[in-house]
């Protein structure tokens, strides 16, 4: 068995274990824990320190802070085994919807007085919008932009995809695995995930990271979109029943929500994050910019590739149905003028369930049709169709210092001429801190603060809304936004 520490591989036990008392961070592996350590050690967990804090204070390896906690607190700190940390997410994710959902019902009869009072009824309730939801996404052909914002819409497409959708950014982790976690040394690991929507590539990710959490330290989670219409699905599907307590305290996981429109030019511009992400993921959304650009600026998101550490990766996945291929087609054509690397480039139809694992509440006209059966309507998804390519940024050239100067200096006067000849854009500098606005999807809201550019223009406003809890960043130009009547 071979053992990793501080960059190092050690096949010899004995020799990892001297490496350990000889290190400045983890000296005290494998010693006796004392009384007053074990009562650090809780009143920490108590406060929620993470695994990784709790291994930095005692300065033990994170297996040993795991196994002393399972120890002391068997009821709240449980493993079916020593070496690996509390599962998250069931081995059958289908059967996780539905439980969620079951919890998410019992709620609603608290609070609405028209949900059906037995799961069933409730089920069934859901089976029209079903039919036309699968309908429109047929339709479709490829373009996934949908009215999203309908809560039973967000249930419907965790039911149908979540069970299916986590294994294509899973599949292509391990495909990397080597090169992210053990040659390069990269434990404290930032991803990115855009056009996010409900997520469930945080379910494949969370997989991943639990099958190796002895291989890193901290992740960092980005997830962009344009709005931030899937709040619901991710709070009922992806983060309830202390699912993202666990991610948080017994992985490191950290999350961070970003509001961006890649189809939106002025938001690219401003988009000027560059070498900070060791993956960022593009999954099932890449029709979003087929349909919306015109084929000469449909490749304007794939700017955001900037964001990428040299030597790190670029997935892109997209269900092989009509309509697709041109998609992963567009990103193979950039590709190959910016000089990254095809690391893998592969179609797979992947089994998500098998039949004796679909829960049966929710077959036998309950919400999908009897699988043994020819009756009418959707059948659950067994087989998952996806292509899939993994591009890997180029190492990042040695330039001189008066070439770097140079470029700078041109990157910048070309940035001032951008911002200086748009009038749409400038003509948002009438906005003030205080300001009271209205957006046609969020509803009415105060400015809290304003983004400048470095021109003084204003391109984006903090506003706190007031049918939310927290402020929200509006990019401009926005035609959505405008000061009410009675702001001065």
């Amino acid at each position: 068995m071979a053992y990793k520490f501080n960059g190092k591989l050690f096949t010899d036990f004995n020799d990892y274990k001297t490496a350990l008392k000889e290190s400045s961070n983890r000296f005290n592996s494998y010693a006796p824990w004392s009384n007053d350590e074990d009562e650090t050690l809780l009143k920490g967990y108590d406060e929620g320190l993470s695994i990784k804090q709790l291994s930095d204070l005692h300065k033990r390896r994170r297996g040993g802070i795991r196994s002393r906690l399972k120890k002391l607190r068997p009821e709240d700190f449980s493993f079916e085994d020593e070496n690996f940390p509390q599962e998250v997410f069931k081995d059958n994710i289908l059967l996780q919807v539905v439980e969620d959902l079951q919890n998410l019902h019992k709620k609603e009869l608290s609070r609405e007085e028209n949900t059906p009072t037995k799961f069933i009824s409730y089920l069934r309730n859901l089976k029209p919008g079903l039919d036309k939801f699968s309908r429109a996404i047929r339709k479709r052909k490829g373009d996934v932009r949908m009215p999203y914002i309908d809560q039973n819409t967000q249930i419907i497409y965790c039911l149908k995809y979540f069970h299916a959708y986590w294994r294509q950014i899973y599949d292509a982790l391990n495909f990397i695995k080597k090169d992210l976690l053990v040659e390069n040394e990269r434990e404290d690991l930032k991803i990115a995930l855009f056009c996010a929507g409900p997520a469930p590539e945080i379910i494949g990710i969370t997989k991943f990271l639990e099958e190796n959490f002895e291989n890193y330290n901290s992740v960092e989670i980005h997830l962009y979109d344009q709005i931030n219409e899937w709040d619901f699905a991710r709070k009922n599907f992806i983060f309830s029943n202390g699912k993202k307590r666990l991610m948080e305290k017994h992985l490191n996981i950290n999350f961070h929500f970003h509001q961006i429109d890649l189809t939106n030019k002025f938001d690219l511009d401003r988009f000027n994050l560059s070498d900070f992400y060791d993956v960022i993921s593009f999954q099932n959304c890449l029709g979003e910019f087929s349909q919306t650009s015109r084929d000469d600026s449909s490749k304007n998101f794939l700017k955001v590739l900037k964001s990428l550490k040299s030597e790190s990766f670029a997935i892109f996945s997209e269900r092989r149905i009509r309509g697709t291929q041109q998609n992963i087609e567009r990103v193979r054509d950039y590709a190959s003028t910016k000089k990254y690397q095809i690391l893998k480039d592969y179609s797979k139809n992947k089994t998500v369930i098998k039949e004796n694992n679909i829960p049966e509440i929710i077959c036998n006209g309950n919400l999908f049709r009897d699988p043994d059966h020819s009756s009418p309507g959707e059948s659950v998804m067994k087989t998952n169709k996806f292509q899939t390519l993994i591009l890997l940024k180029p190492k990042k050239k040695i330039i001189s210092e008066d070439k770097t100067k140079k470029y700078r200096e041109t990157r910048l006067q070309r940035q001032l001429q951008k911002m200086e000849s748009h009038p749409y854009r400038n003509s948002f500098s009438n906005f003030k801190i205080g300001d009271d606005v209205v957006h046609s999807s969020l509803g009415q809201g105060k400015i809290k603060s304003t983004i400048k550019s470095v021109t003084d223009n204003i391109i984006a406003l903090v506003i706190e809304f007031e049918e939310y809890a927290q402020t929200k960043t509006v990019n401009l130009p926005c035609e959505e936004i405008k000061k009410t009547q009675n702001t001065y």
